[in-house]
Order: C-alpha cells, then structure tokens, then sequence
C-alpha cells in the first residue's frame, strides 16, 4: 500500500449539533473548505457524517462541491419491518458515499456485537457504501497487544463480505481510551498498531483497505503518524470550522512532502 495515495479527513458530528447548528457548520465549511485546492483536486479527500435526520440537507448544502456526506450507521438488514432503522440501501439512495460502523459508543451503549457490525458491513458493501469500520482496544496496553485486537476486530467485520473485498474499505482505528478526552493516543503507540493493521491486512484479502485514526485527533497529530495512517477522523476538533481548516492545510502539506 502506497504512502503517496491520497489522504483522507473524515469528520463524525455524532448528536452534537442541532438542525440549525448541522446546517449552519456545513455552510460556513463550504465556504471555508471546500474551496481549499487540496480538497478540490482530491489530494485530499473530506467527508462528513451529520445526524441521520441532516443527512439529504447536508448532501444538498455540498452538492457542488468534492466533498462526500455519509452516514453515521446503517442496518444490518434489508428493507423490511425494522422500525426505526435506516437501510444501506436508503442511505446509498439518497446519496451518501460513506457509512460509520461499530463505534465504540453505539458497541458500548447499544450492544453492538462483532457479529452485528459484520451484517451491517456487509449491508454497506452490498450498496456500493464505504464503510467505515471502527476498531480499538478498551484499555491501554501495549501496541503489539492493541493491534491483536484490532485485528480480530477486523476480521470478524469482514467476515460476511468476502465476495466484496476488493471495495473500498476505511478503517477507523479509535482507541476507546483516547476518545473524548484531552489528548490523542501517543504517536509512537498509533504508528506501530497501524504498520501491524496494514501488514495483516492483505492476509485477511481486503485489497483497497485505508487506514485513519480517531479519538481525540488535533492540530499537530498527523505528521507525526502520517507514515502509517492515511488520514484523520476528526470530532470535536473539527467544530470550529477555522480550526478544522487548519488541520486539513496540515495534512495537505504533509501529503505534498511525502509525495517528493
């Protein structure tokens, strides 16, 4: 897997937002990144995942722009009695590119099995979706420790979509400690858990697999990983729109180095 294919900053708004708010940030981020050169050429590419009830206006706001709306969930199945859920099928329908699947949060407080996340996966990948699969340790350990885990993660989230593995795959690797708080995973720690995902990889057949990390990523964070990671899922870094902007030159500077 090339160092040079283009990176990636993702951003999740979980329920942070109301309506008015979603609207009013995806506004000022059009006029504020969308525009940026990186994005437009897709040295980088942006996306965002806003509420599900956001996601046709936020499609709208961006649809003359390069940059991609999805979803922060999907359903395991197909259209049906399932009340309350929102197909693959739906979600790729309307026009999302992108689906965010087996975060910490909704494994943690909505009971989401390994099983579970590899049906919705497959749903994603049936619909032409681009999951994005979330991965990590629960606690602090070693890196060689956190990459085993992450890795049988991956493998049962595959395991249903064999016949899709040459699609595009993201993974989100998301130590669950590191999430919502003052400061990411140390870099040293993120760099060897993402060399050991993307070595086993190619062992578990998936051929287009990008690998982006998440919980509590900021300014600063990406040149120091960004020879193991591919790009950034950014949270509450990502609210204030100068500050996201900011991130997004970094990691398009540090695209253009390596590219040398």
């Amino acid at each position: 897997m090339s160092h040079h294919r283009q990176k990636i900053v993702g951003v999740g708004l979980k329920m942070y937002f109301s309506a008015a708010q979603t609207i009013g940030w995806a506004h000022t981020a059009k006029s504020e990144i969308a525009s940026i050169n990186s994005i437009e050429n897709k040295t980088v590419e942006f996306f965002v995942l806003p509420s599900t009830p956001m996601i046709s206006q936020t499609i709208s706001i961006f649809a003359s722009s390069k940059v991609g709306v999805g979803s922060q969930n999907n359903a395991a199945t197909q259209l049906g009695p399932f009340t309350g859920e929102t197909s693959a099928e739906m979600l790729s329908e309307i026009g999302c590119e992108f689906a965010e699947i087996g975060h910490a949060e909704r494994r943690r407080d909505f009971n989401e099995t390994d099983e579970l996340i590899a049906k919705k996966v497959l749903q994603a990948l049936t619909f032409r979706l681009i999951p994005i699969i979330c991965v990590g340790e629960i606690r602090q350990t070693n890196p060689e420790s956190a990459a085993e885990v992450c890795i049988a993660q991956i493998k049962t989230a595959l395991s249903l979509s064999a016949t899709h593995l040459s699609q595009r795959v993201i993974i989100a690797y998301e130590p669950v400690w590191a999430i919502g708080v003052t400061a990411p995973a140390d870099p040293a720690y993120i760099n060897v858990v993402c060399e050991k995902i993307k070595e086993a990889a190619t062992n578990l057949g998936a051929r287009n697999l990008q690998i982006i990390y998440g919980g509590s990523a900021d300014r600063g964070l990406f040149r120091k990983i960004a020879q193991n990671v591919d790009g950034l899922f950014l949270g509450r870094s990502a609210h204030d729109v100068r500050n996201l902007k900011k991130i997004i030159e970094e990691v398009e500077n540090v695209s253009l180095e390596q590219a040398k």
